[in-house]
């Protein structure tokens, strides 16, 4: 009896704890979100755009540094006004000049390097500035084109760390816990 009781306990749980889930994706402007009636918190997972590679001639360049990751809970109040930035990837380009970086703050670089990634951020109503962040996860670094290429660093985050690139002769690997 006890088995039964607890696997209609779990499937209740499990019943009555769905969340709603919306997805933002890259649009290039900002966008809205007005929190429903009832609805005081928000679990958000935010993800930097990644920056572009570099390559020159026939050589490979350094990649792009993947964009920060960032997961917590927003309190909110309903009706409350949310501005949702979602960064733009990084770019390459051969032509001459510079080439801007991913849409939401990412670094414009030279010919065969690659630029920054942008940010993604939730901003409460009104200007989208570093007053009004609630949370942002930082876009990545532009790969270089020199031999041996450098890789772009990773994103950062508003607690987090500042990402670093590393020399691709460096060869060594990592991981993040």
């Amino acid at each position: 009896m006890k088995k039964n009781f607890l696997l209609i306990v779990v499937f209740l749980l499990t019943v009555f704890s769905t969340k709603a889930q919306i997805a933002y994706n890259y649009t290039g402007a900002v966008e809205t979100y007005i929190v429903p009636a009832g609805v005081t918190s928000l679990e958000v997972w935010l993800w930097g755009a990644g920056g572009g590679g570099g390559a020159r001639n026939a050589n490979p360049g350094g990649a792009g540094g993947s964009g920060a990751f960032v997961k917590g809970t927003l309190v909110v109040t309903p009706g409350q006004v949310l501005q949702i930035v979602v960064g733009g990837g990084g770019t390459y380009s051969a032509a001459a000049g510079a080439h801007a970086g991913g849409y939401a703050g990412g670094g414009a670089a030279y010919p065969q390097a690659g630029s920054g990634g942008g940010y993604s951020g939730i901003f409460v109503s009104g200007a989208i500035n570093q007053a009004n962040a609630r949370a942002i996860a930082g876009g990545g670094g532009g790969g270089a084109f020199r031999w041996p290429a450098s890789y772009g660093g990773a994103g950062g985050a508003t607690t987090g760390t500042a990402g670093a690139g590393i020399s691709r002769s460096a060869r060594f690997s990592g991981s993040a816990s």
